[in-house]
C-alpha cells in the first residue's frame, strides 16, 4: 500500500504522496433518464426539461438520501489559465453531461454506518489497521496511527458518537465502492448507484456558473457556503492558509448547514474531499502524471477541497488524487443513482 504522507507547503496543512521524482499534495449521477413519465416506478419523479422548474427530488428508502435531478447539457469543464490558483492539469474542454441524480449531501456516518451493520464489512484502514489523523494538539503531529478509523477521524482517541450527521471520514475509493455495490444490491437491480465521474461532479459543482465557485469568484465568501479552512481551524492549526472568515466549524460539519449551489446541492466545496469514479490521467504537465501507479491501486481523483483546506483548493476546477486505498481525516464521498437498462 503507497503510504500517505503530509506536509505544510506554501503555507498548508496537507497530506502528499512521495515518490523519488515529486510531491505532488493530497489535493486532495449518473444516467440518462430517458423513459417517459408514465413508465416510471412509483415514487419516483417525472423529468422536467424546464431550466426554470425546481429541481425533482427522489428519497432513496434504505438510507433516506436525496437525490436532485440534474438536467444534462454542454459547459466548458477545467479553469481558465488566468484563474487565481489554476494547476496545469485543470485544461479546460468542452464536455456534455446527461441527465443524471446527484445526492444532496455527502455521505454521513450514519448512513456507512447503516451500511457497515448490515453488510458486516471492515474498512481499508480496519483492515491494514491504521489510518492517516491529526491531533488537535498542533500542526505537528499528523500522519499515520494504528487506531485511526471511520470510527475514529482524527486520532484514536476522537469518536463519531455526537458526529453521525456529519460525513464519513477515513474512507478510500474501495470503501466507497463497497457501500454503492451494497445499496444497488438493495434495490435489487431495479436501480444501480455508483460514484460520480469527474465531468458530472464539476457539472453539479458550478451548478450553470464559469467562475471559480459556485457562489463567484471571491474566496472569502466560502463560509457561508462551506466547511473550509477558517479563522476556526486556524485557531487550532496556525500553520494553516486559511479563508478570511469564520464558518463556526473546527472540523467538518453536520451536512447541509451551509447554503447550497443554486442547483440545491450542498457541500461541494468544503467539508470533505469527495472520490469520484475516474483513474486520473494528467491532462497535459500536471506532476501526479510521474506518480507510480499498478493496476490494483491506481490513482483516483477527488474533488471539492476540506474543511482543512484554503482558498487554492476550494474551487469547482480543483484536482485532487490519491491511491484507491488513500484514506485521511478529510476523505469522504457522495454518489449517484442510474436506472439498469
Amino acid at each position: 500500500m503507497r503510504k500517505l504522507l503530509s506536509a505544510c507547503h506554501d503555507g498548508v496543512l496537507y497530506p502528499y504522496i512521495m515518490t523519488k521524482s515529486t510531491r505532488f499534495p493530497l489535493l486532495l449521477a449518473a444516467l440518462l433518464w430517458s423513459l417517459h413519465a408514465a413508465s416510471q416506478p412509483a415514487g419516483e419523479p417525472a423529468l422536467s426539461k424546464n431550466t426554470t422548474d425546481p429541481p425533482a427530488v427522489w428519497i432513496e428508502p434504505v438510507t433516506g438520501m436525496e437525490f436532485v435531478l440534474i438536467t444534462g447539457n454542454c459547459y466548458v469543464m477545467g479553469s481558465p489559465t488566468d484563474e487565481s490558483g489554476r494547476y496545469e492539469d485543470e485544461v479546460q474542454r468542452d464536455t456534455c453531461i446527461d441527465d443524471f441524480w446527484l445526492a444532496k449531501y455527502e455521505v454521513t456516518n450514519h448512513q456507512f454506518r447503516s451500511f457497515v451493520r448490515d453488510s458486516d464489512y471492515r474498512t481499508t484502514s480496519e483492515q491494514h489497521g491504521e489510518g492517516f489523523g491529526i491531533s488537535r494538539a498542533g500542526a505537528n503531529d499528523w500522519g499515520w496511527r494504528k487506531g485511526i478509523t471511520w470510527k475514529h477521524p482524527l486520532s484514536p482517541e476522537d469518536t463519531i458518537a455526537a458526529k453521525m450527521q456529519h460525513p464519513v471520514v477515513q474512507v478510500s475509493w474501495i470503501d466507497a465502492h463497497k457501500f454503492v455495490e451494497w445499496l444497488t444490491d438493495k434495490h435489487g437491480g431495479t436501480r444501480t448507484f455508483r460514484l460520480p465521474y469527474e465531468s458530472e461532479w464539476e457539472f453539479g459543482c458550478r451548478a450553470g456558473t464559469t467562475t471559480a465557485r459556485f457562489w463567484g469568484e471571491p474566496p472569502d465568501q466560502a463560509c457561508k457556503y462551506a466547511s473550509v479552512a477558517d479563522s476556526t481551524a486556524k485557531a487550532v492549526w496556525p500553520t494553516l492558509t486559511v479563508h478570511n472568515c469564520t464558518d463556526g466549524y473546527e472540523t467538518t460539519a453536520p451536512v447541509g448547514q451551509f447554503q447550497p449551489n443554486d442547483w440545491q446541492i450542498h457541500d461541494m466545496l468544503g467539508n470533505v474531499w469527495e472520490w469520484t469514479e475516474d483513474e486520473y490521467d494528467d491532462r497535459e504537465k500536471n506532476p501526479a502524471g510521474e506518480l507510480p501507479h499498478s493496476e490494483s491501486d491506481p490513482l483516483r481523483v477527488l474533488r471539492g477541497g476540506s474543511w482543512i483546506y484554503g482558498p487554492r483548493h476550494v474551487r469547482c476546477a480543483f484536482r485532487n488524487v490519491m491511491s484507491a486505498t488513500g484514506r485521511s481525516y478529510s476523505t469522504g464521498f457522495r454518489i449517484v443513482m442510474e436506472r439498469i437498462k
